[in-house]
């Protein structure tokens, strides 16, 4: 089978593979506002500035914790009230501190504040200031005023002093509410933006986003959030105070979109014999275990040997896979003994920083739950060689003299400490054995090695032998059983395994595909028989023979469908992507008297299945009596309803239609089945 490379504009090469899609858009993580605690209104000891608690450093204003009013917007109770006074009597000022001290965002700057969290936010890492709002009715100001300063009644101001109070007695006027960066005691504050509080907010929450540039200067270290609204002095305004108040919650940093590239894909003939992946997740033990009970060396009449031999081994230097051999007796249950269980030794080979590899005999006794012993007083004696690939062996010449050996003739030689008997005791019988990988590394989750032999000796009739590569990719069932956190990772490949797909990710949206060539309309198939293993930063498919396509090449693709139109399907019919139609064969006649399985498929435009899709689909027929299942959500991109029921006969056709119900997918149009005979 020829892997070719090959460019085109949809199609990039990735090592000898192809790789199809667009480069994704993700988000990071929006900047939450943790839930508000109650502020301290007013300015706090030490000057403005400052902001430790929710806070108005300036002006006539005030800020509150209101513990009761309800945000149906995310179903909390409890919301920042502030309140702009304007009055004669009073600097109308009012400056709004909704930084530090109550959320995840505190500027400490020196100062002496216990109990509060010091750091900042990088405000350049998001595009916009997200809140909810309720403008409270009970305002002297309606929201118009407000927000513009114009159409006061005249007997609020002073009269001369012109119709629009703000523009005419502030130099900072704005139409609206200034939103700044708070950057902390003493420092410049950023202005990022205006809005004005939205009509419809006074008939319930509201929510607002207001945009700002991220390649504004200054946004690196920021303490939190001012609201500001309008200067200016007392002296234009008749009487008051009259107020502008408003609930303020669920504050968040919108998160700059991020662009991911389409995955990178690599192919690799697999190597036969047990392939054993360390999994997705740290520390993840990966093993077979045996199925007979009996691998004590306690007492045995002469040497008893346990073995292994690696046949590939490409696990860089640092990454810290293990290959390992616990000895356990009577354990619990679990793929973790070595940790759980009260007495084990365990063999444990591992690459090194040099490039090649160690082993190290460790063992603990009466430590359930705890591994401190293994990796401490418990570690007895260790070999190291320039490589992986080879066999390792442990010999117990008696209850406690062992001696263990590696590729290239290196060996030791040690005692097992057995006080008066008692580690001999704890291993004399019913001593299970374990042979697994582990990733003790974030680095090592994307490894795999792959052993061809395992035998134990000198036990007599628990002996044997297990040649992986012979067994040809079945495992032998009479000896091992699979005792892993992720069966997945441990596979037994032969011959009808020829190839490893990996990629990389972020990935979402995107599946492996395989065709014959590279044409317009190439029709690629989805390899089907294992499901993908995520192994730490990748994703690996193992790829059967059965799933490669006839011929002497093949082209391997990531590709990212996008949903588009839905295939009806009657019995009789089956999916044919890439065809003009999409689907193949013709459907069954029916009868009024019998249920019609009718299977929808969401397809992209040359009707390649979409997975992930949960959209809700009804129903319809040209037969107006006929009898309609409820309405279904598609599991991964199909639905398949069996209580349809046509009325309608007389030899004639009819069809039966599928819509999607969701408003969010209005541009799906309703598809139609093919017409079926219904008598």
């Amino acid at each position: 089978m020829k892997i070719h490379r090959h460019i085109t504009t949809s199609i990039l090469a990735a090592g000898a593979l192809l790789l199809a899609g667009q480069a994704q858009i993700q988000a990071q993580s929006n900047l939450v506002v943790a839930t508000f605690n109650t502020g301290v209104q007013g300015q706090p000891t030490g000057g403005s500035y400052q902001g430790y608690n929710m806070s108005v450093p300036y002006g006539a204003g005030t800020i509150v914790w209101d513990g009761i009013t309800f945000d149906a917007a995310d179903g909390s109770t409890g919301s920042a009230y502030i309140t702009a006074n304007f009055s004669g009597a009073n600097n109308t000022d009012v400056l709004v501190s909704m930084g530090p001290g109550y959320n995840n965002w505190y500027y400490e700057n020196g100062q002496n504040c216990p109990g509060f969290l010091s750091g900042t936010a990088d405000f350049s890492q998001y595009h916009a200031v997200q809140f909810d709002i309720l403008y409270d009715t009970n305002s002297t100001l309606t929201i118009g005023q407000f927000n513009t300063g114009q159409n006061w009644p005249a007997s609020y101001l002073n009269a001369g002093l012109g119709s629009n109070y703000m523009a005419t007695n502030s130099s900072y006027y704005t139409a609206g509410v200034n939103v700044l960066m708070f950057s902390g005691s003493g420092g410049n504050n950023t202005y990022l933006g205006t809005f004005q509080i939205p009509t419809a907010a006074s008939n319930g929450w509201q929510t607002v986003t207001m945009p700002y540039s991220d390649t504004i200067g200054g946004l690196s270290t920021a303490a939190g959030l001012w609201f500001q609204g309008a200067f200016g002095g007392g002296s234009g305004i008749n009487g008051g105070p009259y107020s502008a108040s408003f609930w303020i919650d669920n504050v968040v940093l919108v998160a700059n979109p991020t662009s991911n590239p389409p995955p990178k894909v690599s192919i690799a003939p697999v190597v036969k014999g047990l392939n054993l992946f360390t999994g997705s997740a740290l520390n993840n033990r990966e093993s077979l275990e045996n199925t007979n009970h009996n691998f004590s060396w306690v007492n045995a009449a002469g040497p008893v040997s346990y073995s292994f031999t690696i046949s590939s081994y490409p696990v860089p230097a640092a990454d810290q896979v293990q290959n390992h051999i616990f000895l356990v007796p009577s354990p619990s249950a679990g793929s973790a003994p070595d940790y759980a269980d009260p007495n084990v030794v365990f063999l444990d080979m591992e690459s090194t920083g040099s490039g090649g590899a160690s082993m190290t005999f460790r063992y603990k006794t009466n430590q359930p739950n705890g591994n401190s012993m293994i990796y401490g007083s418990g570690a007895l004696a260790a070999i190291q060689t320039t490589t992986g690939v080879g066999t390792w062996t442990v010999t117990f010449s008696n209850n406690t003299n062992v001696t263990m050996s590696g590729p290239g003739g290196v060996s030791t030689n040690f005692a097992l400490p057995d006080p008066a008997g008692a580690t001999s005791a704890l291993f004399a019988s019913n001593v299970f054995l374990f042979y697994g990988s582990q990733a003790n590394s974030a680095s090592g989750e994307n490894d795999h090695t792959v052993t061809s032999d395992f035998n134990v000796t000198g036990l007599g009739a628990a002996n044997f032998d297990d040649n992986f590569v012979a067994d040809a990719g079945t495992l032998n069932t009479n000896l091992w059983t699979v005792n892993a956190a992720i069966p997945q990772c441990v596979l037994l490949l032969g011959p009808g395994n020829p190839y490893f797909v990996a990629w990389t990710l972020p990935a979402s949206g995107f599946s492996l595909s395989l065709t014959t060539n590279l044409s317009a309309n190439a029709t690629w198939t989805s390899p089907a028989t294992y499901a993908p293993l995520v192994t730490g930063s990748t994703e690996t498919q193992l790829i059967s023979a059965n799933d490669l396509p006839p011929g002497g090449q093949g082209f391997f693709a990531m590709i990212k469908r996008t949903f588009t139109q839905m295939l009806v399907l009657l019995p009789g019919e089956t999916s044919a992507p890439g065809t003009l139609t999409g689907k193949s064969g013709s459907p069954t006649a029916q009868n009024t008297s019998g249920l019609v399985n009718v299977t929808v498929l969401a397809v992209d435009s040359r009707f390649y299945p979409v997975g992930g899709i949960t959209d809700n689909i009804q129903l319809g027929s040209s037969d107006g009596a006929a009898i309609l299942p409820n309405p279904a959500n598609m599991v991964n991109g199909t639905v398949t309803f069996s209580t349809f029921l046509f009325q309608t006969g007389g030899g004639g056709t009819q069809t039966i239609s599928a819509m999607d119900t969701l408003i969010t997918a209005t541009n799906i149009s309703t598809a139609t089945s093919s017409p079926v005979v219904v008598n």
